[in-house]
């Protein structure tokens, strides 16, 4: 019996690896000819680069529908061989099989999830400068930027710290100016709860604090309830600067999304992308469970039904998510798709014959 679990599990293996590179190949071609069309600098060390900073994003998108395939594939070999027919006569059951194929798919979650993790995030933003590059364009256009806990040098002895920053709203939270002399001694600060960005892009400061420092015992304090400073920040620099550091994975989505939150900014946009992420990573095991009582049917209208539910699946939880970045529901919504799948396929499975 551990034999046979072996070679199902190569099948399916040796139908991925075949499968996966087959669509990732299409999606890459298609992506190749839109930046060869656009480019307007044709580096063919970049383009190859940039090729391999997209596969990562690549597995996330395409192995889910991937493994669905090749379990089609597996069960079909089976029939076709008559494998089932000496499996059945052994005692095995089509629900054993069945939790065999889950398991392998719950394995396939954690491959999802480890390169979500620690593979795709450092990828994806290489491929964005890469393809910045190659399209010569500015990046700065992008929106839903948000900053945290960022230092920056405003000129050789002077520093800009703030906690939280909407690079959209231009206005953040706990904004802080240090100013050292040549000894590297703090001899003035400004402290302030919350801060704007003007059109001249001069920062105003609300409730602030001017603390002129001549030593650790000798300061004098002003409390200002209102200020717009010489200092001036470059939004599109620092856009370009986080645009770099945007959130991939889900620990980034929701550390973003939390410290958003935590200052009483929107949030919609990273929960409803942790959520879709979220369920893209279950997306294996969800849909495995649902597709396999279509595929021991055997039947053409059968397996065309479910491989249609499948195509849906991911039609409606890309609408759930857009209706939770809008705010119209909850953001864990999402997860009824994924429930009402897993129901379906576990009542059917438990309803199989054999």
């Amino acid at each position: 019996m551990k034999k046979l679990y072996i070679y199902l599990y190569q099948r399916l293996l040796f139908y991925i690896l075949v499968v996966f590179p087959s669509f990732a190949f299409v999606s890459i071609f298609i992506e190749l000819i839109e930046i060869l069309r656009k480019t307007k600098i044709l580096d063919y060390k970049l383009i190859s680069l940039y090729i391999l900073f997209k596969i990562p994003e690549k597995i996330y998108y395409i192995l889910p529908l991937s493994v669905v395939i090749s379990l089609f594939l597996t069960i079909n070999e089976m029939y076709k061989k008559r494998e089932i027919d000496i499996i059945l006569i052994n005692g095995i059951s089509l629900k054993n099989l069945s939790y065999r194929f889950i398991l392998f798919s719950i394995f396939v979650f954690f491959v999802q999830l480890i390169n979500l993790e620690a593979v795709m995030s450092p990828a994806q933003k290489n491929s964005m400068l890469i393809y910045s590059k190659l399209k010569s364009e500015d990046i700065t256009e992008e929106k839903n930027l948000l900053v945290y806990n960022l230092w920056l040098s405003y000129d050789e002895n002077k520093f800009i710290y703030f906690d939280f920053l909407d690079l959209d709203k231009k206005s953040g939270k706990n904004f802080i100016f240090i100013q050292l002399d040549k000894d590297f001694k703090p001899v003035y600060k400004i402290e302030s709860s919350s801060f704007n960005i003007k059109e001249n892009d001069k920062i105003e400061v609300e409730n602030a604090k001017f603390i002129k420092i001549n030593s650790i015992y000798d300061f004098q304090i002003e409390n200002i309830t209102k200020s717009t400073l010489f200092i001036s920040l470059d939004i599109d620099k620092i856009k370009k600067l986080v645009i770099t550091k945007k959130p991939v994975s889900l620990s980034e989505l929701y550390k973003i999304a939390t410290i958003a939150q935590r200052y009483g900014y929107e949030a919609l946009y990273y929960w409803s992308q942790f959520y879709l992420k979220l369920a893209t990573v279950i997306s294996p095991i969800i849909l495995t469970i649902f597709i396999l009582p279509f595929l021991w049917r055997n039947n053409i209208r059968e397996i065309t039904v479910g491989m249609i539910f499948v195509l849906f699946y991911w039609y409606i939880i890309t609408f759930f998510s857009s209706l939770s970045e809008s705010g119209v529901i909850p953001h864990f919504a999402i997860f009824t798709v994924d429930f009402a799948y897993a129901i379906i396929g576990f009542y059917r499975l438990f309803r199989l014959e054999n």
